[in-house]
Formats: C-alpha cells, structure tokens, sequence
C-alpha cells in the first residue's frame, strides 16, 4: 500500500546501434526498466533531487483524486511558469466556475485575475492567502492546488506559510493535495517541533513534477486489474512446427525465418495477413497477380536484405502483366542472392502502425506498439510493455503514442479498428510466451482498417534461435497456474512432437509406481525374515526385537512420503504399511516370549548384526522415498 519512488541511473542508447530490426533500434537499454516500473506502479525519479521531491509529498499529502489543479500566486510570471509546467506533464488547469471566482473576487483588488491560475498581484498578504485557499480548498471543482508567493518585502515569506497552515488545521485537514512553492526560499521555523505538513518547493516545475508523479500513481493504484484472456483458433502443434524447422535450417546461431515461414507462423495463430505468395519467376508473379486481383505489392526475397524499402525492394501497386513483369525484375535485381519476390495484395486503407517484440537479457521480451511505416526509428511514437500482456496493458499501449490520435479520427480522417489492434496485441503476445524461441519480431506495417474492418499485417520479419536449458517462467505463470487442458508448458522448449509430454509423464508415474511396488516387496520379505526368525528362536535379544519393532514403524510413518506420490503408489503403500503394523505385533509377541525363556548371548550377538543390516537396507531404502 505504500508507494515506491527509485532513481535509475544508466539511461543509454548505446545498446540499439547493433540492433538490426526496427523493434530492436527503438529498444533501448532503459526501455525494460521504464515498462517495469510502469506496470508495478513504481514512481521514477531521474535526480535525487527529484526524488526528495516526490517523496516528501507523499508522506505529507493525500493522494489527488484527479488531474484537476488549481494555481493560487501572488505574480503573475511564476504563475504562468507553474501553468505551463504543470499541462506540460499531462495535468489539467481547470476553468472555475463563475460563482467560485465570484467568492475569490470579494477578497482581492479589481486588478487581480480570479481565472486559474489566480493571480491575487503582489500585494496580497496572509489574509489574502487564508481567504481564497479555503474557497479553494472547500470547492469540488479541483483535486489539487498549488500555492506559489514571492516575497514583495523584506520579511520573506514567513507570514504567508503560516497564515497556509493555520487555514489548513483549522479546517482538520483537507482531502485536496496541496503543495507550495516559496520562491523566496522555505520560511524558517521559530519551533523545529511544529509539524509542517505541506510540502515546500522552491520552483514551479519541482512541484508540478512531484504533484505528476502522484497523480500518475494514484491513477495506478485506482485502475483495474486486466487479464489474460487466452486467443481462441490457435494451432499451437502447426506453430511449434515450424518454429522447429526454421532452427533447423538457420542452426544455432539463430537467424530470420522465410517469408513463408513467417506467414505459416503468424497464420497459426490466428493473425490476418494480406493475401501474399512467393513467385520464384516473372511469370509465376504474373499468374499471382492476377490470382489475387487487383493492384498488387512485389517484394524481393533475399537473405542480405533486411529492410527491403530502404533498398529499392519494393513495388507498389502495380497491376496488368507487363507491370507485374517489370516489378518482379526491378526488386530481384537489387540482391545477387535473390530468389525469388513476394506477390502481395496492395491494401491501400488504413493507418500504418508497428507490432513488434524484441528480447531483454533481464527481463525477457518486449512488446512495441506505435507509429509504423518507414519513419518509425526517426519518430519514435511507441509504447513497451513487458510480456504477456493483459487485455487492459495492451489497449493502454495504443493509448499512450501519439499516433491514438489518429487511430480515433483525427480531423476528419477516417478512424482505425483499435479493437482490432488490441486482439492482434493479445495474440502476438499468446505466440511469445508460447514460442521462447523467438528472439526479435517486427510486424510493420500493420494497416489498421477502419472499425469493424479488422487489421491486416503487410510485412513481418520474426527471428529465431535454439532454447538450451529451461526458459525463464512468465509473469503470470508466478506463484502458480494451472495450465489449461491440453496446454503444454513453457518451460519445455525441445518437444518433438505433441504427445511427447504426455507420453513422458506416462512413463515417469509408471516407473514410480514400480520402484515403489519393489521397495514395497523388499521391505514385507525383511519383515517376514525379521519375524520369522524371532518365532522360530534363531536368538534375537527382546530389546533389540522391539528396537527393531520400532524401526519398522519409523519406516512406514517417516520413509515413505506417501503425498509425493499418485494414487496408485499410495494404495500401495498404505498396503505395505498394514503389513508392517502385524509385522510388528508378531515381533513384540516375539520379544515378550524371549524374556520369559531367556536367549544365549552368543545368539545376541547374532541378531544385532542381522539388526544392522536391516537397518541400513530400510534406510537407504527410506531416502529414496523423502
């Protein structure tokens, strides 16, 4: 319930110039911490300054319930800086009512300015203070205010913060967060003792950084909880398959996947793409253009092109034969290792956004939403999550680039399907977590039709390397999921096919069951022995029969670990242990008759080395049991 405020250092970019996808370029090295510390709530600070800023609001001041602020100065500059600052980081410097700036009115001079921020000008003093902050403060029109003054006089500002204070205690407090910037520096205190509960900045912008944070983590705490809702149509076996053989040709190094492949992938999952095929002739282009319809998007195919607009790899729009033609040997001529072109359906409509994911050596895969098309590096409109994503992160995402704007209508422009896009985020996540294997994605252009029209993936370009050793579990996988029926884990990244899981497990509880049985048979035959030989007189002390009485018991209560094992391998032991318990009874019969008969001490001697033994095979027989 309390609130955590960090300073990370080590903001750098130094980690994207090796990066070779579009996704990887915009993922820096503060990315991850940055999506961490926004989906755990955790304030950011970026100096100490700041941090001393932001904490000392929240342990003096209640959360605000909103964005609303309310700006109460005696100049006018420092006013507008506190303004400007404040909308800057997404607050809102509320209109007041008319009737509330009536009531600010009758206690200030005709120059003064009642809008927000209020300017009550230089001469206002304490009492000018008092008056307007409790209008303020009893008004439901704001949720937070902000206090600025600047001394007019010699005497600082000593007079106003307590005339500040006073207002506040003799209404007990008030439910408004409210801070105060003293430009002339803090009033120093006549009692270190007194408790000065209102937080004091010497600028505007500290404050209006202090009083963002806490909006923005009042915000967190007061959202809801967003699942994870699992995508329906997913053919994780035909994805597992492919992913299977694209490692298998790329080797261990890793490498990218073929076009088909891609779209094989993507395809499994439920993800629309634009009607494409690969040609490996102009002819064969021809008879696909005209297979599809329509104008038409010719792409080069070549290992040594990766981002095929910036090399001239791209046609668009071309339609008819001879177009389709010229097309197919104007992109495979810019790669001597090309084999071929993509012949893909041109969807001309629609917003162009990005769809990406990109691997963190600590936090593991990154999310992108944002701006797409070929100016998504120089503009830099995106949104980082880290996987998976719940339904509520992922409309977030869309929300907070620039390019939302867009995606509602932006003057006039047709609006785009953020349903759509929310559920193509909900998938490529669902593929992330299922396919470890999958090192960096970019899905750009993803074409955002309009409403009700859904989204249709134009390029993508997916990544792989081989998985050695167990993969990290997932955010949500911690403390614990149950998996859902026929779902596999992820942490097994070198299944063959799919029943082999299930098959292994077959064989782990058979194999269990049947070390169990033999320990079991063991254990009645040394039973039988131990009894068998007290019944018939071999010479065994009593003591050392009843000690051994109590072993046999020790062994049933303590060796067996009967919870850790299935239902089977229970009934048989609970079989076992009936056994024991008559065992020894037979035993304690047995000891009972020897001291009425008395035994030789040379017979004893015999038992406590057949004791021993017995001691150390039910032992080592127990171990493999806890």
């Amino acid at each position: 319930s309390k609130p955590i405020v960090a300073v990370k250092s080590g903001r750098s970019a130094a980690g994207a110039r090796a990066a070779s996808s579009h996704t990887g370029a915009l993922a820096s090295l503060d990315v991850a911490v940055d999506a961490l510390f926004k989906e755990s709530g955790v304030v950011r600070t970026d100096t100490l300054d700041e941090l001393f800023a932001v904490t000392n609001l929240f342990a003096q001041q209640p959360l605000p319930a909103g964005r609303r602020v309310a700006v109460l100065s005696n100049a006018g500059g420092p006013a507008i800086l506190a303004a400007d600052a404040l909308e800057a980081r997404g607050l809102e410097l509320t209109h007041l009512s008319d009737e509330l700036q009536a009531m600010l009115a009758e206690h200030l001079l005709p120059e003064a300015s009642t809008a927000n921020p209020v300017d009550m000008v230089a001469s206002a003093g304490p009492d000018q203070y008092a008056a307007c902050l409790g209008h303020l403060m009893d008004s439901d029109e704001i949720d937070s205010i902000v206090v600025i003054h600047i001394p007019a006089s010699p005497g600082g500002s000593g007079g106003v913060a307590e005339s500040v204070e006073a207002t506040v205690k003799a209404r007990g407090g008030s439910d408004k967060t409210l801070i105060a910037v003293y430009m002339g520096g803090a009033p120093d205190s006549a009692d270190d003792d007194v408790d000065h509960p209102i937080p004091v900045y010497s600028y505007p912008d500290s404050a209006a950084q202090a009083l963002s944070a806490a909006v923005g983590y009042s915000e967190w705490r007061q959202k809801e909880e967003g699942e994870y809702p699992r995508p329906d149509g997913i053919d994780r076996a035909e994805a597992e398959k492919i992913v299977r053989r694209a490692i298998a040709r790329v080797g261990k190094d890793g490498g990218w996947m073929t076009d088909v492949e891609v779209q094989g992938l993507l395809s499994a999952y439920g993800i629309a793409l634009a009607q494409t095929h690969v040609a490996h002739s102009a002819d064969e282009a021809v008879a696909l253009a005209a297979d599809i319809g329509g104008p038409v998007v010719l792409k080069v195919v070549a290992p040594s092109v990766l981002h095929k607009s910036d090399s001239g790899g791209v046609v668009l729009g071309v339609s008819g034969g001879d177009e389709v033609r010229a097309a197919y040997e104007r992109v495979t001529g810019i790669a001597e290792d090309a084999t071929g072109a993509v012949v893909q359906e041109y969807v001309a409509a629609g917003h162009e956004v990005i769809v990406g994911m990109t691997e963190d050596p600590l936090f593991g895969p990154l999310v992108v939403f944002g701006l797409g098309g070929i100016f998504v590096e120089l503009m830099q409109d995106v949104a980082f999550r880290i996987n998976p994503l719940s339904d509520l992160e992922a409309r977030e995402m869309i929300g907070e680039v620039k390019a939302a704007k867009l995606l509602s209508g932006y003057r006039g422009e047709p609006a785009g399907d953020v349903d759509a896009l929310v559920a193509l985020l909900m998938r490529i996540s669902a593929l992330i977590e299922d396919a470890p294997e999958i090192a960096e994605m970019d899905l750009n252009p993803v074409k955002a039709l309009p409403p009700g029209e859904g989204v249709r993936v134009v390029d993508a370009r997916i990544r792989v390397r081989p998985i050695t050793g167990a993969v990290l579990p997932s955010r949500k996988d911690l403390p614990g999921r149950m998996l859902e029926p026929g779902e596999r884990s992820t942490l097994v990244s070198d299944v063959d096919d799919k029943g082999m899981l299930e098959s292994k497990a077959r064989r782990l509880e058979f194999a269990t069951i049947s070390w169990n049985v033999l320990e079991s048979a063991i254990s009645i035959s040394l039973g039988i022995a131990a009894g068998s030989l007290a019944l018939i007189g071999f010479g065994v002390d009593s003591i050392v029969e009843i000690f051994a009485s109590l072993v046999v018991v020790w062994h049933l209560g303590a060796g067996t670990g009967e919870a850790n094992h299935p239902a089977r391998t229970r009934i048989a032991l609970r079989l076992t242990a009936a056994a024991f318990l008559l065992l020894a009874v037979g035993l304690s019969i047995a000891a009972v008759s020897d001291l009425v008969s008395g035994r030789q001490a040379d017979e004893s001697i015999l038992g406590i080395i057949y004791l021993g033994i017995t001691l150390i095979v039910m032992f080592g027989l127990s171990l493999s049991l806890i």
